[in-house]
């Protein structure tokens, strides 16, 4: 190798190293023709010195070996199911019915009872235009064309709630029954069979959906 480099003008110095850098890899059909290969060492052309063929598309690698699949264990033989209890399946099918109608009953006994309880609370807001009714009926006792009207309107009005479900407790020429009579009032009697029984009616009761709505007002009859 030249040792006088230093003494070497720019150009000389760029024309010897194209010289070194350069050699014979591959004749391409002429004797003269050569493909320079550049110094590996420069890390500008160090990417271009993989052998021909060998770019990153098409590269070829070998195929990795696949694992080879594990051995299969075989498996404990399942046990044999025991044969369904027919008997039990239906059982639990009546049981299901059962308990659905009983839950039909008692939605249908909720539903009735706030039915009730709502004509109950109405009706109750309508007996002081019942009593004012028969207020009038018994002030007037002709048969005047007023009475008439009055009795006929009071008699409607009563037949409207009666088929709401009211029921008129009965009272005169009855057992005293506390559970339906209020006593406001004693008539003395002087036999024993009058004695204890309803003789007068001051108020009229009612009962709705075998509930008392209000309890008649009485005079009861008493032996002295």
């Amino acid at each position: 190798m030249r040792s006088y480099v230093g003494s070497m003008t720019f150009p000389e110095r760029f024309a010897d190293a194209l010289g070194r850098m350069s050699r014979p890899v591959a004749r391409l059909g002429h004797p003269s023709v050569t493909i320079p290969v550049r110094d590996a060492r420069h890390p500008r052309w160090a990417e271009s010195l993989r052998p021909y063929g060998s770019d990153s598309q098409s590269e070829q690698r070998w195929p990795e070996a696949e694992p080879e699949p594990a051995a299969a264990v075989p498996s404990a033989p399942e046990a044999p199911q025991a044969p369904r209890d027919a008997s039990a399946d239906e059982e639990r099918l009546r049981e299901a019915l059962r308990e659905l109608e009983a839950s039909r009953r008692r939605v249908e006994r909720d539903a009735q009872q706030v039915n009730d309880e709502a004509r109950a609370g109405l009706i109750q807001q309508l007996f002081p235009v019942l009593d004012g009714l028969d207020r009038a009926v018994g002030a007037d006792s002709g048969e005047t064309a007023l009475a008439r009207g009055i009795k006929l309107v009071r008699s409607q009005f009563e037949e409207v709630l009666m088929d709401y479900g009211l029921e008129r407790i009965a009272s005169v020429g009855r057992r005293f029954d506390p559970a339906q009579h209020e006593a406001v009032g004693v008539v003395r009697v002087d036999t024993d069979a009058e004695h204890g029984m309803v003789l007068e009616e001051w108020e009229a009761g009612y009962r709705f959906a075998g509930r008392v709505l209000r309890a008649a007002k009485v005079a009861v009859g008493k032996r002295q």
